[in-house]
């Protein structure tokens, strides 16, 4: 079966979120490892040739690059360990409160709302109760 793009490319952000790291301390990694570069922010040709990174231009031409989901998670698990199922979920769950939390101090109570209502949608079934109770103790 084939996967999906956004099954193999991740965008650093979505790298961090699977060891609990920002989308900075992924761009410090892959600098470390010359996958990126330190100046211009773009992958290096190590990085595009050993199949690290992909280019993936934004729709206005500015430069972007996606990084192999396996081979970055890889390299990044040698230093950092890698978030549960469980911890990854409470992280995002934690997200979403807190973004929702920052709406109502703003005054957008309907939106705030519908986010804090809509928290632990995207979350598995299966581990749901696991991730509340990592969050609501």
């Amino acid at each position: 079966m084939t996967k999906k793009f956004s099954q193999v490319w991740v965008n650093q952000t979505e790298l961090g979120k699977k060891f609990g790291l920002s989308a900075v301390a992924i761009g410090k990694i892959l600098i470390e490892h010359e996958l990126k570069d330190s100046k211009n922010g773009q992958a290096t040709q190590k990085a595009i040739e050993g199949g690290y990174a992909k280019s993936t231009p934004l729709k206005n031409g500015t430069p972007f690059f996606m990084w192999h989901l396996q081979k970055t998670k890889d390299l990044v698990s040698k230093k950092h360990v890698l978030l549960s199922e469980v911890d990854y979920w409470a992280n995002e769950v934690k997200k979403n409160l807190s973004d929702a939390e920052r709406l109502f101090e703003e005054g957008q109570d309907k939106l705030a709302c519908m986010i804090a209502d809509h928290a632990y949608e995207e979350v598995p079934q299966k581990i749901r109760v696991e991730v509340r109770a990592k969050i609501e103790p």
